[in-house]
């Protein structure tokens, strides 16, 4: 439940912060970059999350 809530508030985050970045200015390699490592981290909370819960 941790991970799920976790990957949830992540990717919170990122529509609250990093898209209006990204929409605000275009083609910045370090944005959009910023926004694929959180998206990331987002998307292994949610496994973290399902492995867990298949396993307890």
């Amino acid at each position: 439940m941790g991970g799920g809530l976790l990957g949830c508030m992540i990717w919170v985050f990122i529509l609250t912060i990093h898209i209006p970045l990204l929409i605000n200015s275009h083609f910045d390699a370090g944005k959009i970059t910023n926004a694929l490592k959180d998206t990331g981290l987002a998307s292994c909370a949610f496994i973290l999350a399902a492995f867990y819960e298949r396993e307890g």
